[in-house]
């Protein structure tokens, strides 16, 4: 959700206002992968032309994709081919005992694994012992080696008589990060990754490729150890810290994990979420329409440490007002308090909702012990920052008092070379977890205009969510202990109302005292982007 307020030279307040989602929430580059070879034990496979631009706006500078059940639909070839082989053997070997390879068993003892690596873990589960035997063992079921050697068999006839399909969701995202800056690799444990890649035409999306040639030929460890991610990362001369990925199988989530990477996305094709995010993925989709270059942004915390301060605002309430104001994001023409956005009126002993104006005084009179005091006010205007959700099945709005959603973890940053405030945070609502991830801003050429972009993700529910966008007029002047002998309120209430151009955004005008005559819009726009890359407002 983007949340934008435009603060004019006649200004202020709104109503609530609730948007509700869904249920949930091109390169023509034809370079293509080339094998070298050197010192006779050196095998790299890499993008002669790979590109030296890197992205300006984005915290990630690679993605590393596995490929079979991300980019191409070859899982269900290999789940398949795994099965043909397993029953053929188990029948053979257990007779009238026989129990089948199930959906549990791929899932558990062979998905993401390099194929002997497979066949070993399986066998061991059903207490079968064979010999290792020869990677150049004939396909069979004498040894370990024969046996993935008869299911590279049986994948490769697949494979070739049906060809390949690809997500398309996938690729779109894939000529996004492209288009970007972003540098992309494969990494797959399957010997025929540069075949499925030229069988589906999608070489020319990959700068790098590491799979089960190039294991072999450098010794390299397969999932969930991160040998072969952290690998791409080396020739891509990216950091894993700076660096996504891409995995459908629990020892590929766990190996991204173990490599430090930056973000590790799992995608959940067979109903395998709460083992994705057990193994260690962020997050967890369906699919990759869910996502897009931005959202992606969000899992990255800001790692500029020479401009970034990272601020306490769950201690005691001093500490809170301290670090909000420490957090204040202006432009010398206006500034807003680092308060939560989710922060409701009458809290301001712990979250002080500040905006400020340059030259925004006002003059005003309070009889204090019989006498009239004239007092000139630095006025906090109305606040545009609320923003709040539920999901619809609940009848509670998140905020901050503890009694219907708990904060287990938060941070807030701002980076002061880039006027970002940035907060991160994981909810806990009954049995459901959320994460959500806050981004503002005081826009610098057009200085009226402050902006909010909110994401909230779910890592164990699904279903609507309703979101509320506040502009709150009632605002008072509670920052400091003197306004509660002086006049605090300086706004009136004159008129409210939705412009035609924004399809319902409302406006407020408040004018402060009457004898003033100085009356404040603000405007408040509110977009929203569920499952889709273009914006609903």
């Amino acid at each position: 959700t983007t949340h934008a307020s435009t603060l004019t030279k006649n200004d202020n307040m709104l109503d609530s206002k609730d948007t509700r989602s869904p249920k949930a929430e091109k390169t023509d580059e034809k370079s293509v992968l080339s094998s070298r070879s050197s010192s006779g034990n050196h095998f790299t496979q890499i993008n002669p032309n790979i590109r030296k631009t890197y992205p300006d706006k984005l915290r990630y500078k690679a993605a590393v994709f596995d490929l079979d059940g991300v980019v191409t639909k070859t899982a269900l070839v290999h789940k398949a081919a795994w099965k043909t082989l397993f029953d053929n053997f188990l029948k053979e070997k257990e007779g009238s005992n026989f129990k089948e390879f199930s959906d549990s068993d791929y899932l558990k003892y062979v998905d993401g694994l390099p194929r002997y690596d497979g066949v070993t873990t399986f066998l061991k589960s059903r207490n079968i012992s064979l010999p290792k035997g020869d990677p150049k063992d004939q396909p069979g079921n004498s040894t370990i080696c024969a046996l993935g050697n008869q299911k590279d068999t049986l994948f490769m006839t697949t494979l070739h008589k049906d060809g390949v399909q690809q997500y398309d969701s996938t690729v779109e995202l894939l000529k996004d990060l492209r288009s970007m800056g972003v540098k992309t690799a494969v990494a797959s444990s399957s010997r025929n990754c540069q075949e499925v890649l030229r069988v589906a035409g999608l070489e020319y999306l990959f700068d790098v490729r590491v799979d089960g040639t190039v294991m072999d030929a450098l010794g390299l460890k397969g999932k969930p150890e991160p040998d072969i991610f952290l690998k791409c990362c080396e020739l891509l001369e990216i950091s894993a810290s700076k660096s996504i990925v891409f995995e459908d199988a629990v020892s590929g989530v766990a190996a991204g994990h173990k490599g430090n990477f930056g973000a590790v996305i799992g995608l959940d094709r067979g109903d395998n979420r709460e083992g994705l995010l057990h193994g260690g993925a962020d997050v967890v989709v369906q699919d990759l329409d869910c996502l897009n270059i931005w959202l992606i942004n969000d899992l990255f915390p800001d790692l500029s440490n020479e401009w970034t301060l990272v601020l306490d605002i769950n201690e005691k309430p001093v500490q809170k007002r301290l670090s909000e104001c420490l957090s204040t994001v202006g432009n010398g023409y206006w500034a807003t308090l680092g308060a939560p956005e989710e922060t409701l009126p009458g809290h301001e002993d712990e979250h002080y909702q500040g905006t400020y104006v340059a030259g925004g005084y006002n003059r005003v009179k309070t009889q204090i012990d019989g006498k009239i005091i004239e007092t000139e006010e630095f006025v906090n205007f109305p606040n545009w920052t609320g923003l709040t959700w539920k999901p619809d099945d609940s009848d509670n709005w998140f905020d901050r008092s503890g009694k219907f959603f708990e904060i287990s973890e938060e941070e807030q940053r701002i980076n002061i070379k880039e006027g970002l405030l940035s907060r991160r945070a994981k909810i806990r609502h009954q049995d459901r977890q959320f994460k959500i991830n806050s981004q503002r801003c005081i826009h610098l050429t057009k200085p009226h205009l402050g902006m909010i972009k909110y994401s909230i993700t779910s890592e164990n529910w699904t279903g609507p969510v309703t979101f509320r966008s506040t502009l709150d007029g009632s605002i008072l002047n509670k920052g400091t202990s003197r306004y509660k002998e002086i006049t605090n309120k300086h706004w009136d209430v004159l008129e409210k109302g939705a412009f035609a151009s924004l399809d319902g955004d409302e406006v407020l005008k408040n004018v402060d005292e009457p004898e003033s005559q100085n009356p404040k819009i603000l405007v408040l726009q509110t977009s929203w982007w569920q499952f889709e890359r273009q914006p609903r407002q």
